[in-house]
């Protein structure tokens, strides 16, 4: 109870808004308007006491409480940098797939080189998608100067061999 005292009496109407100075002062040294007391008071004996033995569960520590409090969701520069290795590993394996694909293609190995290909795609960009919600917005734009012209390259990669296989 004693934090809503002190709440209301910071936020308590000062002489600037009435004119009239007071003994008594709230933040900074500002006087307070007296006939506003009375509604704290009032404030007060309207609320139940609180029950007598409530659980309380332990308080998180360490990195837990940084995101639960926090309003966006980060990840700390090393996990940033290994998801990126992470990422570039799987994207080197992904060409080297679409690669292959594309010197199958007219042979009865293309099905199989194109749908393994298509699905080490997925799991790049699934990937790569992940760490964008998990960033902030500085992280979000180092990894796309990192590595976003690759999934960019990637994507248009899987478009041209789509489009030469209509032709």
């Amino acid at each position: 109870m004693q934090t809503l005292r002190s709440f209301i009496t910071r936020r308590c109407t000062c002489h600037y808004l009435t004119g009239e100075k007071t003994g008594r002062t709230a933040h900074k040294n500002v006087p307070v308007n007296p006939a506003y007391f009375p509604v704290r008071t009032v404030l007060s004996r309207s609320r139940s006491p609180p029950p007598a033995a409530a659980p309380r569960l332990p308080a998180p520590r360490g990195p837990v409480l940084m995101r639960l409090c926090s309003s966006a969701p980060t990840l700390s520069d090393d996990e940033v940098k290994k998801h990126v290795e992470d990422i570039s590993e799987k994207f080197k394996e992904a060409m080297e797939l679409l690669d292959d694909a594309r010197s199958s293609a007219g042979t009865v190995y293309f099905s199989d080189d194109m749908v393994d290909a298509e699905d080490a795609i997925r799991e790049v960009l699934a990937d790569y998608d992940g760490l964008m919600k998990k960033m902030n917005e500085s992280q979000r734009r180092t990894v796309v100067r990192t590595i976003g012209l690759k999934i960019e390259e990637l994507k248009a990669q899987v478009q041209m061999l789509r489009d030469s296989l209509k032709e």
